[in-house]
């Protein structure tokens, strides 16, 4: 049992080297006339509430939900969290 855990973990080792050893990865870039485009005069994000679940096995991992909020003239995202769990 252990000298198998031993092999398999000592492969992942040598591939991660090898992968590390052939060089660096190609560099991307971005043209000068990149830019983000405003948005349109009078949009209004959506006001609704997304609420995300997160199952390990049988048993619930967590709850997220994200909202976004007005203040004034800026928006605000919320993004509260609760995880459960066993230790």
């Amino acid at each position: 049992m252990v000298n198998s855990r031993f092999c398999y973990f000592s492969k992942i080792a040598v591939f991660l080297a090898a992968a590390l050893i052939s060089g660096p990865a190609s560099e991307v870039s971005i043209g000068a006339g990149a830019h983000i485009q405003p948005l349109r005069a009078g949009f209004d994000f959506p006001r609704q509430t997304l609420r995300y679940e997160a199952e390990y096995r049988f048993w619930t991992a967590g709850v997220a939900s994200l909202r976004v909020e007005h203040s004034g003239s800026q928006e605000h995202v919320i993004g509260p969290a609760d995880s459960t769990g066993v230790v």
